[in-house]
């Protein structure tokens, strides 16, 4: 036991509190090393008071027991301890102060308290903060990361490579938490840094091939590594290294035979599967142990396709084995593992594929032909030559004839079979067909044959064979007109290009008294050549000759029918009528009589008529008439003759009316 001894006497007056820190250490003497360990310390407060001339004061400071003094005495003196905060692990015996722990305690979760005890007397109470460090034990064994590791590793690698690393925590102090790592049993094959945990390889390992039950794990390598403590009482863990030794791609694949050789006729089909070629890797195992194939060289033209997986080698696009240009094909293929490449482990081989001759059918020397002929060239005149060449080395495949596909009227052309002349075999009209799409064929003697075709597209060019036609068909024009009227301007059309169209010549044929009334230029303009009189002729029907600009000339006639209108220029003319009416009675009033309307040549007057004088009731008269002008008034007799009863009995009576008629438009 320490005690706290006043140096100076204490003045409430000068300095009412003083606080410090006392420390308390002990000696833990172990077998290696010696370790200074700091148990507790208490920060001890003394408060002066002047009551009872004197106060309690902490007398030492804390190692089990905390204790004071108070100078009083009685009453005043200290009665009782006590810890503010219940909840913490410890209890004070409230009359001697000695602190004990409540329940377990564990440094790993919490490392101190801080405590604060109180001591009363009867009249004051003063407090102080006990800090309790708690002392590591080696309750904690060494915790693997991981229950267990597996790793696979290549063969063949370099002694002293690092396998894998192991990792173990202890949360214990000191020499309690310092690990070193063994491998529990000595291994042939690795050993085991024991501050890091690394494993390496002792000696190089080599995979084996392993098959039947009782060689399943014959490149798995198991063991044991502790994980261990420093403490004088060390606690271990384990954990389990398994290390699978796999193959490691050391050996290449090899062809049998070193060479291929197959024939293929050059007209096989896509698709078509020609040679196999196969590399075997026997020493490798797994991935390493599968080939898998490349055409290196050989194939400019990608003829040909290979399988890399099952070495098939296929027909890959058609039509471009050509005998007649390469009569033999050397593909150089390469074989290599799935797995990684390790410098020249590879092989190599070459594939020798002859290409056998078969029927090919002739080939045109164009694939089209595009000509221009003339519409007039005559039955049997040269259109063009085709030509074809058939390569083929046997006789009968060579050999071949001309001829236009059947689908096409070979009424209009033909071909010399021999020769490939086209030739016209019909009268050509551009008109009617401007253009021919002919497909000849070139159709040899093999069995079955093969044929060639090529398209000949025949443009025919126009001539002069059409005369121009009239589109103009009729006009009108007002009579009376002066001399020079225009008429109308006439127009024509031709089916020929130009310059065989336009621009056309018009003129009127000479023949016709018609032809004295009219006037053409040669632009079409048609006019009055003198007045004309619609009451003499009303309709003229002119014959026109059109000629167009080609070379020869071509001509047509047409016809043009001229309506000539009328205009009111002839005056009415008065007539007289007699009617005979049959009078009963008074049934007949409001009936018409008779029509009073003038005559006149003119077709399209308009008339007013009425009595003059005006009626007596007896008779009225009215019309309207269309007509050009108002013309002076016209007389008309109308004789009425009128039969009173069914007795038939007649009586006449004479009536002369004068009407009057007035034209108007």
């Amino acid at each position: 036991m320490r005690v706290l001894i006043l140096d100076l006497s204490l003045d409430w007056c000068s300095e009412h509190k003083h606080l410090w820190t006392v420390y308390v250490y002990d000696e833990v003497q172990t077998l290696v090393p010696k370790l200074c360990i700091q148990t507790a310390f208490t920060r001890c407060s003394v408060i002066c008071r002047p009551i009872s001339g004197g106060g309690c004061f902490f007398k030492r400071p804390f190692q089990n027991i905390v204790t004071t003094t108070d100078e009083d005495a009685g009453s005043n003196a200290i009665s009782r301890y006590s810890i503010t905060d219940t909840s913490l692990p410890f209890n004070i015996n409230s009359n001697t102060g000695d602190i004990t722990i409540s329940r377990p305690l564990n440094r790993e979760d919490t490392d101190h308290y801080i405590v604060k005890v109180s001591a009363h007397d009867s009249g004051w109470t003063v407090s102080t903060d006990v800090t309790i460090f708690i002392t590591d034990i080696n309750d904690n064994a060494p915790r693997f990361s991981r229950p267990s590791y597996y790793l696979d590793y290549p063969e063949l690698t370099e002694v002293g490579s690092m396998v894998t690393q192991v990792s173990a925590t202890d949360p214990d102090e000191g020499f309690n938490g310092k690990i070193f790592y063994f491998i529990r049993s000595q291994s042939e094959y690795f050993r085991i840094n024991a501050s890091t945990g690394e494993i390496f390889v002792k000696q190089q390992l080599k995979y084996q091939n392993s098959t039947g039950a009782s060689s399943i794990n014959i490149n798995r390598h198991s063991f044991i590594v502790t994980a261990s403590d420093r403490a004088v009482k060390p606690m271990m863990s384990e954990t389990t290294v398994i290390v699978n030794i796999v193959d490691s791609n050391d050996n290449p694949p090899e062809f049998d035979p070193p060479d291929y050789f197959t024939p293929v006729t050059k007209s096989v089909k896509v698709g078509t599967k020609l040679i196999r070629v196969v590399a075997q890797d026997k020493k490798d195992f797994g991935l390493n142990s599968e080939v898998e194939y490349v055409i290196t060289s050989g194939n400019s033209s990608s003829k040909f396709k290979l399988d890399k997986t099952s070495g098939w080698i296929t027909i890959y696009v058609t039509g471009t084995l050509d005998r007649e240009k390469e009569e033999k094909i050397s593909l150089r293929v390469l074989a290599k593992n799935a797995g990684s490449i390790r410098g020249a482990d590879i092989d190599e081989v070459f594939v020798n594929i002859t290409i056998l001759d078969a029927n090919d059918p002739p080939v045109f020397t164009q694939e089209l032909y595009d000509v221009q002929v003339s519409e007039g060239l005559s039955p049997g005149g040269l259109v063009t030559f085709v030509s074809a060449e058939d390569s083929d080395s046997v006789p009968s495949w060579s050999r071949f004839s001309y001829s236009i596909a059947p689908e096409f009227d070979k009424n209009v052309f033909t071909i010399n079979p021999k020769t490939g002349q086209v030739s016209v075999a019909a009268e050509l009209d551009r008109e009617t067909t401007p253009v021919y799409n002919l497909t000849v064929l070139a159709v040899d003697t093999g069995t079955p044959p093969a044929t060639g075709s090529a398209t000949v597209i025949v443009n025919l060019e126009d001539i002069n064979d059409n005369g121009p036609t009239l589109t103009t068909a009729y006009a009108e024009v007002m009579e009376n007109q002066r001399a020079g009227t225009a008429v109308t301007t006439l127009t024509a059309s031709d089916p020929d290009l130009p310059p065989n169209q336009g621009p056309f010549l018009y003129s009127l044929l000479s023949s016709g008294s018609a032809n004295s009334y009219f006037s053409l230029s040669p632009a079409g303009v048609l006019t009055t050549s003198r007045e004309i009189d619609r009451e003499q002729i009303s309709d003229f029907y002119l014959s026109v000759v059109i000629k167009d600009s080609g070379v020869p000339q071509m001509s047509s006639t047409g016809t043009i029918h001229v309506k000539i209108n009328d205009q009111n220029d002839n005056p009415s003319e008065p007539r007289s009528m007699e009617i005979f009416v049959h009078y009963f009675g008074n049934m007949f009033p409001g009936g018409s009589l008779g029509d009073v309307k003038p005559q006149d040549p003119d077709i399209q007057d308009r008339f007013h008529c009425s009595l003059i004088p005006p009626s007596s009731g007896l008779f009225s008269a009215a019309g309207h008439f269309r007509w050009s002008e108002l013309r002076s008034a016209l007389d008309t007799v109308m004789h009425c003759s009128v039969v009173r009863g069914p007795s038939n009995q007649r009586e006449q009576k004479v009536h002369r009316l004068t009407t009057s008629q007035s034209e108007s438009l």
